[in-house]
């Protein structure tokens, strides 16, 4: 039965050279406890990214090097969650995906991009799904978890695990709870769902959750890890084949036919 065992790593963020200390940190726990992937969350780096906008993303090379050399002498997986990287349009919001040797094997760009993100960012135009460790696997940046049409993506194009690196707020931590179980059970997707920790600002709850069905046949949420509202790592195993054989039995249910709608550019309103 294919398993893979993932970690979420639930950070308190400070500078940029403190928190990249307790990510390599957090990356060899993962390796301890028997991980062969880690996921950071959005903006790990810094309390107040964007404030620090244009020292960040000249950090962006170096946080990615150490990363990798983390992941090649931890022999784990890395994704490196929401970082800022500059590019020839403008910034962008990016999650590197790190393999086991250290190498950078793909990057997923934020798509949905959230209120003063998009007075800052350039957003990303598609959403790509990676083998990582085998595993087909995708990422919603923070945000694109809110969308429906994201994850349904992922899933249609074989994704067996999503991944969302996000930077939540206290008072939102309950909506992203019920969006991390949506997409897990409309797509019959396991999800990991990686939140940073900061006393009345972020409130963690970082979750590793999966689908499965009781014994009439309904499909239901599992918990498999959760995490509080502090610094700390969570991780879980995840069995594949079970909510490989509902997703593949929910897809083969769709009428894409009957939902022409979502091909349409919204309609524009004039005042």
């Amino acid at each position: 039965m294919r398993k893979v065992r993932v970690a979420a790593v639930q950070l308190t963020p400070s500078n940029v050279e403190k928190s990249l200390e307790k990510a390599v940190e957090f990356i060899g726990l993962a390796r301890d406890m028997k991980a062969s992937v880690a996921c950071l969350p959005e903006a790990w780096f810094h309390t107040a990214p964007l404030s620090e906008l244009s020292e960040i993303l000249s950090k962006y090379k170096t946080i990615v090097e150490k990363l990798s050399k983390a992941a090649a002498a931890n022999k784990v997986w890395v994704l490196a969650g929401g970082l800022y990287a500059a590019g020839l349009e403008g910034p962008r919001v990016v999650a590197p995906v790190i393999s086991s040797n250290g190498e950078v094997v793909g990057v997923q760009e934020k798509v949905h991009l959230f209120r003063h993100e998009r007075t800052v960012f350039k957003h990303g135009e598609r959403f790509h799904l990676f083998e990582i460790n085998g595993v087909k696997a995708g990422i919603l940046v923070c945000h694109d978890i809110v969308f429906p049409e994201a994850a349904r993506s992922l899933a249609l194009k074989g994704a067996e695990i999503v991944f969302n690196p996000s930077r939540i707020v206290a008072e939102g931590c309950g909506p992203w709870r019920t969006y991390l179980e949506a997409r897990c059970l409309e797509n019959r997707l396991p999800v990991v769902g990686v939140n940073i920790a900061l006393p009345r600002r972020y409130g963690g709850r970082s979750a590793i959750i999966t689908v499965r069905e009781t014994a009439v046949g309904v499909g239901v949420v599992e918990t498999l890890a959760e995490a509080g509202d502090g610094e700390q790592l969570i991780t879980a195993e995840i069995e594949l084949e079970t909510p490989a054989k509902m997703r593949s039995a929910r897809l083969a249910s769709r009428v894409p036919s009957a939902y022409e709608a979502l091909s349409q550019p919204p309609e524009e309103k004039h005042t």
